[in-house]
Order: C-alpha cells, then structure tokens, then sequence
C-alpha cells in the first residue's frame, strides 16, 4: 500500500498514462505468479494421490504380516501352555523332593558350619604359630651373625691380649735386669762411699800430719780443706738417703708390677668366661635352629593337611542321594578324628612352642647381657691400647735407663780407676808421712843437740858445720814434699769435684725414677677407678637382668594360663571367647614390647662399630688432655702425661 501510495503520488504527479501502465504491469506479474501457484497445487495433488496409494498398499502389507505372525504367536502360546502345564507338574515333584532335601541340607550345614568355625580357629592358630616361627626364625639368623661377629671380636682380642702379655713378660724380664743392675750399682755405690769414707778418714789423718809440721800450711787452707769435708760427708749423707728413697721406690714398683699382673690375670679369667659363654649361646643357638626346622616342617605338614581339607571342602556336591549323604557323613567322621587329631598335635606343639619361647626368651636375654658387657669390652680395649702405649712408652724408657746404666758402668769403671790411683797416691801420702815423721824426729834431735851447750869448740864448730850443712838440704827436701802434698791435694780436689758431679747425676737419675714411680702410681690409680666402675656397671648388669627375669616369669605365666585357657577351650566345640582373645593380646603385647625393647637395644649396639668407638674415645681424650692427663709435677718445669 505504500509502494501504490507511493506510485500514486508519483502518477498524480506524472500524469495518468504514468499510472496507466504500471498498474498494467502490477497485473501482469500478478497474473503470472497466479498461474505459477496453480500449476504447484496441480503437481502436489498428483503427489499426494501416489503418496496415497503407497500408503494404501503399505498398511495392506503390513495387516497381512501382523495376521501371520498373530497366528505363529497363537501357536508358540499353545506349545507354552502345555510346556507350563509340564513344567508345573515337575515343578510340584521337584518342591516335594526339595523339602525332604533342604531339611537334610540343614542338618548337615549345622554341622558344616560348626566344622567351619573350628577349622578356621585352627588355621587362624597355625598363623599365629608360622608367624610367631617366621620372626624367631629371623631373630635367630640375626643373632646367630651377631654371635659371629661377636666370636671374631673376642678372638681378636685373645690375640691382642696374648700378644701384651708376651710384651708384660718382655717388659718384666727387663724390668728384673734392670733392678738387678740398679741393685748392683747400688752396691758399687755402697763401696764406693765406704771408700770414699776411708779416703775421709786418711784425709783427716794427713791434715793432722800437716797441722804438726807447724808454720808450712795456711789456716785458710786448712779451713777450706776442713769445709770440703764438711761438705762430702753431707753429701755422702744424702746420697745414702737417695740411695734408701731409690730402694723404697724400687719396692713400691715391685709390687705394682704384682698388682698389674693380678689385674692382668683377671682380665684373663674374664675373657676366658666370655669365650665360654659365648660358646654356649652359639651351641644353644644351633639346637633352636634345630627345633625351628622341626617345627616348620611340622606346620607345613599340618598345611597340608587343611589344604586338603579345604579342597574337600569346597568340591564336596549337593546332597542328592541318600548314598552321597552316607558318603558325606563318613567323610565328616574322618574330618572331625582328623581335627581331633589335628587339636591333639597343635595342644602338643603349643607346649613345645611355650618352651621354645621361653628358651628363646633367655637366649634373647643372654645376648641382651653380652651386648650390655660389649662397652667392657670397648673399655678393655681403650685400656689394653694405652697399656700397649704404656709398654711402648716404658720400652723407650727402659732403653733410655739401659743407655744411662751403660754409661754409669764406664762413669764406675773410671771411678774404680780414679780409686785405684787415689789408693797408690794415698800409699805415696803415707810414706811421706812416714819421712815427715823421721824428718821431724830428725829435726827435733838437731834441736836438741842445737840448744845444748858444747864446752869443745870442735864440737861447736863441727855441729855449726853439720847445721849449716843438714839445714838447706832438709829445707829443700821439706819444700819438695810439702809441693807434691799440695799438687796431691789438688788432685784430691778436682776427684772430689768429679765424684760430685757423678753424684748429681745419680740424684738426677733417682729423680727421674721417683717421675717414673709416680706416674706409674697415677697409673695404678686409673686402673682403679676403672676396676671400680666396671664393678659398678657389673652391679646394675645383674639388677637389670633380676628385672627381666621378674617380668619373663610374669610373662611365662600369662603363657601357661594361655595354654590352660587355651586347652579349656579346645575341649569344647565353639567360637572362641572374648576372654580368651583379650588374654591373647594382652600377652602379644607384652612380648612384641619386650622384643621390640631388645631389637631396639641390639640395633643401637650395633650402630656404631668397634673402630668408630675407639675414635671417639680417642677424640675425647684428646678433648680433655688439659683437664684429665695433664698434671702438675713440683720436681720438674712442665707437665706430666698420663700415660
């Protein structure tokens, strides 16, 4: 209408030939599209004629079809229905044959179940007990390689201890010669300073002789002289003092050395018993090894048995016949002898397993011992290095004192020569005397003869001749001994200053020794305390093991009361009672805590190996050297080592 509003305004304003001929036009197309919609009705006429008489032909088909397959239906209907009328007639035949058979079939799964229940109580025990084997198995090979372990440790030990005890026989032979040298220069000193003493007395003589000669010696000399001797006789004091210090000193080591060697042997005896009684876990450790093999050869046995059982079990048909039923009751007869039998042999191997239990037990508590005298063992072995140390330490030593006894038999060699000298000068010193006595005796007479009053000039002339000749040869001959008395006393002095130094050297020696000694004290003094402290680990060892022997005999209690419950219940036929499982656990418990305790113990001993724990002891005596083997020594200007 708008296009024609349109076309109309157009055409009002173009003129109405304008108009005229669209419409024209409009109507042209119009009757066009008419005719184009006609001849479309035709053609879908024509095709819904055809479509109508397929549709015509296609449901007269099908009512055809459907007729024929309504009558094979009616057929099969008929053949069911006579099938069903059968079927039904069998099926009343059958109900009545069913209830006979299910009142049977009730019977016997009451019994079935009750041969059931028993059956898996017993399997649910053979589990437990092929557990309870599979861990003590395991302990077992566990413990046997510690026990190895352990048997190659203490040999290895025998040998180190074999071999510081040939070095403490070693030590101690040399140790005997060494006293028997000391004890002979001890005596060569004694002679010596009785010598010396002699020497002191024909000292003192000659200075008496000098003294009476008058005016030829000085008083400062005889002072000095005096003061010399003084001083030798306190030196020969205190060095008897030094020598009776050395002989104290000397027994004092004697019986250290006598300790050491019981100490020794102790140690010995200690070991030895530990040989033995490893020994004998290893004996008894092969004899449950033993058992353990038994007894799982037994199990497997019993396995087998209810394996078969099991599969009879399960492949046993329906009871049908009165003939299967028989078969099927003589079979339960055989069954439940079986598993009277089966009750009899388990009741058997329970007891058996009690006993292996409580042997296990103690075989768990003799390792657990061992194990807790393997830090003794770690001790021995720190001990037995630093006394290996020691001895290495005293062999330096002992050369070091052979050197100085070496070097005091030639000082001693030379000393006997000096005294050999001494006494041929000493002879010489006497026969001077002995001509300073003539000589004086001579001197008097000429005094005598001097101080008289001749009345003959001859004599007086011949006696001033014989005085003027006798007097400068008797002064020269006075000199001349006079010079040799002082070059011998002279001579006396620089051996006396020698035989002083000698004895500084011995007082050096003795001081040296009495380092020796009280270091060797300090030594005793460690054993000791460690004999005291491995007295006390030993004490609380057998505290500990009353213990656990008080909670192994609760525990082999609660296994015996298991046992009875156990055999209490076995008699009768039924499940098994909450008591029974309560009991059963509480004592599991108990024995899984105990061998979790001891695995727990045995892993931690076994953590740290036998070099590791030498390492850290050295490390710790190094960490407390300062504090520990460092001690002050007033004698000397540094510090003593522990040895």
């Amino acid at each position: 209408m708008v296009d024609n509003h349109r076309r109309y305004s157009t055409n009002s304003n173009g003129g109405p030939s304008a108009d005229n001929s669209s419409l024209i036009i409009q109507l042209a197309e119009r009757d066009n599209t008419i005719a184009s919609l006609q001849y479309q009705l035709q053609s879908l006429s024509v095709a819904t004629n055809s479509k109508d008489v397929e549709v015509q032909n296609a449901v007269r088909e099908a009512e055809v079809k459907w007729f024929q397959k309504v009558a094979e239906l009616e057929g099969q209907l008929k053949t069911h229905a006579q099938t069903v009328n059968i079927l039904v007639a069998e099926k009343s035949e059958y109900q009545a044959s069913l209830a006979k058979a299910n009142e049977l079939l009730k019977l016997k799964a009451d019994e079935w179940e009750e041969t059931q229940q028993q059956l898996r109580s017993f399997q649910q025990k053979l589990n437990e007990s092929e557990s309870a084997l599979a861990s003590i198995r395991d302990e077992n090979s566990s413990k046997g390689l510690e026990i190895s372990d352990k048997q190659k440790r203490y040999d290895e030990l025998a040998t180190e201890l074999r071999r510081v005890e040939g070095e403490r026989d070693e030590h101690k032979h040399q140790n005997n010669q060494l006293q028997q040298r000391i004890n002979v220069t001890i005596q060569q000193v004694a002679m010596l300073q009785a010598e010396l003493q002699e020497k002191q007395s024909q000292l003192t003589s000659t200075q008496v002789r000098l003294k009476q000669l008058g005016g030829s010696l000085k008083d400062s000399d005889d002072t000095s002289i005096v003061d010399e001797l003084k001083a030798e006789r306190e030196r020969s004091a205190s060095l008897e003092k030094i020598i009776a210090g050395m002989k104290s000193d000397l027994a004092e080591k004697e019986q250290a050395s006598q300790q050491y060697q019981q100490f020794v042997h102790q140690l010995n005896q200690q070991l030895s018993n530990l040989a033995t009684k490893v020994q004998d876990s290893t004996r008894e450790n092969e004899k449950l090894k033993e058992q353990n093999t038994q007894m799982v050869e037994h199990v497997s046995s019993l396995e087998t048995r209810l394996n078969k059982l099991n599969q009879f079990n399960s492949h046993t048909p329906q009871p049908v016949d009165n003939q299967e039923l028989v078969k099927l009751k003589e079979e339960l007869r055989t069954a439940l002898e079986e598993k009277y039998a089966l009750k009899q042999k388990l009741d058997s191997q329970e007891i058996e397993r009690s006993s292996y239990e409580e042997s296990i037990l103690r075989y768990q508590e003799t390792i657990r011992r061992l194990e807790e005298e393997r830090p003794d063992e770690r001790k021995l072995l720190a001990a037995m290095e630093s006394d290996r140390v020691a001895a290495q330490r005293a062999t330096a030593q002992n050369s070091k004192l052979k050197d100085q006894l070496l070097e005091m038999e030639q000082v001693k060699a030379q000393m006997i020569e000096q005294m050999h000298t001494l006494e041929a000068r000493a002879r010489q010193a006497q026969s001077l005397q002995e001509c300073l006595i003539d000589a004086q005796n001579e001197i008097k007479n000429l005094n005598n003869r001097l101080n008289q009053k001749p009345e003959d000039p001859q004599v007086n002339g011949n006696t001033s001749e014989i005085e003027e000749s006798l007097s400068p040869e008797a002064t020269k001959k006075l000199e001349i001994r006079f010079t040799e008395l002082m070059r011998k006393l002279a001579d006396t002095a620089d051996e006396k200053q020698k035989l002083e130094h000698l004895v500084m050297q011995l007082q050096g020696e003795t001081e040296t020794i009495g380092e020796y000694v009280a270091l060797y004290q300090q030594q005793r003094c460690l054993l000791r305390e460690r004999a005291a402290e491995k007295d006390r680990e030993i004490a609380r060892m057998g505290d500990d093991r009353a213990e656990l022997v008080q909670e192994l005999k609760k525990v082999g209690h609660l296994v015996l009361q298991l046992v009875n419950d156990q055999r209490d219940n076995n008699s009768v036929p039924s499940s098994e009672p909450k008591d029974y499982e309560t009991v059963a656990f509480a004592i599991a418990d108990q024995v899984s805590a105990l061998l979790n305790r001891m695995e727990e113990s045995s892993q931690e001993t076994r953590k740290l190996t036998d070099e590791e724990l030498l390492a850290l002891h050295s490390k710790r005596n190094v960490q407390a050297h300062d504090q520990e083997t460092l001690l002050p020594c007033p004698c000397c200007s540094g510090q003593l080592e522990v040895v």
